[in-house]
């Protein structure tokens, strides 16, 4: 029977339920998705506004200090012209008072300078040596500032310096105008960064020096301090080098910029110095626990690239598109709320008269037609399609009654044992009467198989006592032949274990003559090492005998020359006594020498024979080994063979052993079918006995 869907409660849901419950889904679905687009148009709007908008804040700012710096850098140019004319008027009191001038009109600079070559200016240093805006040797380097109340006037310092000096080294060896990045200056005792625009100057084609301005960065920044994008965003600035010189947190100025976020974004800074293009990126900062989108506008000042940063949380940025989704979600809920109320009270109010029309139905589906059951039908007065319903089942019940009277009718021929009787096909119409005359079919076909089980079963018993005696005898033979293959089972199962002993065995010989083997390899090459010594120790002893032969020829010169001083000193009578006694004993010196030698000799050639003995011995020594190590090999590969055969032999007797698991599995099986098969052809035979005895109640047609 199929049954209502149910929550897990147990609480019906019925109609009203499968049609609540689809539309409120959908509606909601509806809802969600409609959320889900307007967020993701709403973020990405939001996201182009704030990028528009910090793209335009970075480049009017960007537009204002390239202008400022502009601006600098062109009065310097200005200048240059009127320090390079070299005419007769000029002077160095004049100039200087040119740079007060300059300085006086130019709002935002702080500071104006030449810097000249040792006597480039009129050739005259040594009269101007330690005057004011001169050095001690008197070269030409005022530098025009404001003070405290008034301009001053000092003389440049620290120009030699690397670094320091930049903004006269860089032009000399460059020849082009630059502008110096942020540096640290003193100004009326307090550190400020300070940047330089300087224009080289020349003389004939030659560098003879420079003229400037130097602006404090505070100038440059005075309309980005305090500005903010969003609610806490803000603007930087740094150098070519990625050095800030501007941060609305003073604790971060004079650190670089790459420090501040990762490796990628850190190359995308290096790409914008490099070619001047804007980059923007999102960096989530571990250490502040925030995510910041950043967007750098470079500003092209004389060759090189400053930058001007943009720092907006990105929650803040989103904040306005959260706002507008939390409204959504709350009107489409509020929505949801009204259609689901509204909706309940249309259901209700359309299946309200389905209530006794699904009485009435259960009713029929249990088979109690009786019990005001065509009360409950009769209530029903629609004129829709519930009405109609309810006269269609309204006959339904009627037909259903005179099924129910035919059925009460066979019930009880069927409680009489009473397989003749028969119902009137000609009472009903439809599948109801093919019920019936189905049920007639059944009754005539039962009466007619009853009638041939009876005379079957005394057949049958007959059939079953031949079986069971023949199952009798299988299930005999099929025992004796499952002992037979058990003691061949246990002689195979020696036969293996024998073989896996003398596999065992052969195993550990291949391990000992491996080991004998490897023996006579060394042994092998330990003597062709001691026939190799023996033969330089055979060539040692010729160079020695050739040795003793130099040292016999010495005595027997050093004999010679003995003799001859022997008849020097005879010659010399008295004079050569002393002489003739050192003849004496370089003579008995040489002849011990002599000795000596053909002792060595002697010596030389025992030995020698000794060697050539013992190096015939080690030669046939090493020959034995060779012939012995080839054997060791030939037992080697024997035994290797015997144990492949040995393994043949095991997986052969493995493979019997295993065939013969499975004939007395077989031969089990058959005994055990055959018992079974007695067994069940004697239950047979008393089964057919007593359905024999049963089916002699029924009453059959004849």
């Amino acid at each position: 029977m199929k049954r209502p869907l149910r929550n897990k409660a147990g609480t019906n849901y019925g109609l009203k339920g499968k049609i609540l419950f689809p539309v409120t889904g959908l509606f909601a679905l509806s809802i969600g998705v409609v959320l889900i687009i307007v967020l993701a148009f709403s973020t990405k709007n939001t996201n182009s506004l704030s990028s528009r908008l910090m793209e335009e804040m970075n480049g009017r700012y960007a537009s204002e200090v390239q202008g400022k710096l502009n601006a600098a850098l062109d009065s310097a140019r200005a200048l240059k012209p009127v320090f390079e004319q070299g005419s007769g008027e000029r002077s160095r009191e004049n100039d200087i008072a040119l740079l007060r001038d300059i300085l006086e009109q130019s709002e935002g600079v702080y500071g104006v300078c030449t810097l000249w070559e040792p006597n480039a200016y009129d050739g005259r240093d040594s009269d101007f040596a330690g005057t004011p805006g001169h050095d001690s040797t008197g070269r030409f380097i005022p530098y025009v500032f404001r003070g405290d109340s008034r301009i001053e006037l000092d003389a440049l310092t620290g120009y030699e310096e690397e670094g320091a000096g930049d903004y006269y080294l860089l032009p000399k060896q460059t020849g082009k105008e630059c502008i110096v990045d942020p540096f640290i200056y003193t100004v009326d005792g307090k550190d400020q960064y300070m940047s330089s625009m300087v224009v080289p100057l020349t003389q004939g084609g030659r560098f003879c020096g420079i003229v400037g301005m130097d602006i404090l960065v505070d100038t440059l920044i005075e309309n980005i301090k305090g500005v903010t994008l969003f609610e806490s965003g803000y603007l930087f600035m740094a150098d070519s080098r990625g050095m800030m010189f501007y941060h609305p947190d003073s604790s971060l100025i004079g650190q670089s910029f790459f420090s501040r976020v990762g490796e990628e974004e850190g190359a995308l800074i290096a790409h914008a110095l490099q070619s001047g293009e804007k980059v923007g990126f999102d960096y989530a900062s571990e250490t502040e626990g925030t995510t910041n989108r950043f967007l750098i506008s470079p500003v092209s000042i004389a060759g090189k690239y400053w930058l001007v940063g943009s720092s907006v949380p990105v929650s803040e940025i989103q904040k306005a598109t959260v706002t507008t989704i939390l409204s959504g979600a709350a009107a489409g809920i509020a929505t949801l709320l009204v259609t689901i109320v509204l909706l309940l009270l249309l259901v209700t109010k359309i299946i309200k008269p389905l209530g006794p029309l699904t009485q009435a139905a259960r009713a029929i589906e249990t088979g109690n037609v009786g019990g005001g059951v065509a009360e409950s039908l009769a209530r029903i007065n629609s004129k829709d399609e519930i009405g109609m319903l309810a006269k269609s089942m309204h006959q339904a019940v009627a037909s259903i009654e005179r099924v129910a009277g035919d059925t009460e009718m066979l019930y009880d021929a069927a409680e009489r044992h009473d397989l003749s009787a028969a119902a009137d096909p000609a009472r009903h119409s439809g599948i109801y009467r093919q019920i019936v005359e189905v049920v007639n079919k059944l009754f005539s076909q039962l009466n007619a198989v009853v009638r041939s089980i009876g005379v079957s079963a005394e057949q049958l018993a007959q059939g079953a006592q031949q079986v069971a005696s023949g199952a009798q005898s299988l299930a005999q033979g099929a025992t004796e032949q499952a002992g037979a293959i058990e003691e061949l089972h246990d002689s195979l199962s020696n036969v293996s274990g024998e073989i896996r002993q003398n596999t065992d065995n052969v195993n550990l010989a291949t391990e000992y003559v491996d080991t004998a083997a490897n023996g006579l390899r060394k042994s092998n090459t330990n003597m062709e090492q001691l026939l190799s010594a023996m033969n330089e120790i055979k060539t040692s002893s010729h160079s020695i005998i050739n040795i003793n032969k130099i040292i016999d020829d010495i005595s027997f010169q050093t004999n010679i020359l003995a003799l001859n001083a022997s008849v020097e000193a005879a010659r010399a009578g008295a004079a050569g006594k002393g002489f003739s006694v050192v003849a004496e004993e370089v003579k008995n010196l040489a002849g011990k020498s002599a000795e000596a030698a053909k002792e060595i000799l002697n010596l030389t050639n025992l030995s020698l024979s000794a060697v050539e003995k013992g190096a015939d011995l080690a030669q046939k020594t090493a020959e034995s080994l060779n012939e012995v190590e080839k054997a060791a090999e030939l037992v080697e590969e024997t035994i290797r063979k015997i144990t492949l055969a040995s393994h043949a032999q095991s997986e052969a007797i493995q493979e019997i052993t295993t065939g013969l698991d499975q004939i007395s599995a077989v031969v089990q099986s058959t005994s055990a079918t055959a018992e079974e098969s007695a067994a069940v052809s004697e239950e047979l035979s008393s089964q057919t006995q007593q359905l024999y005895q049963e089916i002699s109640i029924y009453k059959v047609k004849e």
